[in-house]
């Protein structure tokens, strides 16, 4: 997921190289509001699965975010400060014991799909600064990593192909190229990413669009459109 919020402090941390095949980033983030006027805040699908951690003052509690198929608004009077895992798409599959496609456009209570949860929580909520919690989280998914259920090879490079190309591929073309049927790709790619093929194309598609606006230069929608797979500018816009 893509926060987008001003009045926001957002880091990315790396995970191990033992980690790595399964995660894409630790994050945390500080948001605060001005007299108590709610912030709205925009969060855009990026193909993944986060296990969040909120540690405001009176939450204190850890949810999933499962992935999104449409962005999601929320407004908070609140100051907020979090901490999560972002796994790569995919990646969660291996630490969870459900499909993925169980998660998908949910935001549900890690206790509901996570063993041990309330000592998984504890562990990372007791620690007082972000750089031990974020060392807390991965010592936890490191002990799990020796239980994890094995990832589909072709799962990884039906992604792999995907964010390659932006999104830019038929899911007639992976098929061929990973030498399976269109179908049986597109079960193992919704059980092991919560997406299916087409959504997460779509997806990647328009996280590189972003990518391409985002260095805060002016924009050529019409470049921006064609290099992107878009035939319109104005298709784009509306997106």
């Amino acid at each position: 997921m893509i926060y987008f919020a001003p009045m926001s402090l957002y880091r990315e941390y790396p995970p191990s190289a033992a980690l790595r095949p399964y995660v894409e980033c630790y994050w945390s983030r500080v948001s605060g509001t001005a007299l108590g006027v709610p912030l709205t805040q925009r969060v855009l699908p990026d193909g993944c699965i986060d296990i969040l951690f909120d540690l405001g003052p009176r939450r204190n509690t850890a949810f999933v975010v499962g992935p999104m198929t449409r962005p999601l608004m929320f407004e908070s009077a609140e100051t907020e400060n979090m901490i999560a895992v972002r796994f790569r798409p995919g990646g969660a599959f291996a630490f969870f014991d459900v499909p993925m496609s169980a998660l998908t456009d949910l935001r549900p209570e890690i206790a509901h799909f996570w063993k041990d949860a309330t000592a998984f929580e504890a562990t990372i909520l007791e620690r007082d600064s972000v750089a031990l919690q974020i060392e807390a989280l991965e010592s936890a998914l490191l002990q799990r990593l020796a239980g994890a259920r094995a990832i589909d090879p072709r799962v990884r490079a039906a992604v792999a192909s995907l964010r390659g190309k932006s999104g830019l591929t038929s899911v007639d073309s992976l098929s061929q190229e990973l030498g399976i049927t269109r179908q049986h790709l597109a079960r193992r790619f919704q059980e092991q990413v919560g997406l299916t093929p087409k959504m997460f194309a779509r997806i990647t598609r328009m996280q590189d669009v972003l990518r391409r606006i985002g260095n805060g230069r002016e924009v050529d929608w019409c470049t921006v459109a064609l290099d992107s797979g878009y035939f319109q500018g104005i298709t784009i816009r509306r997106t």
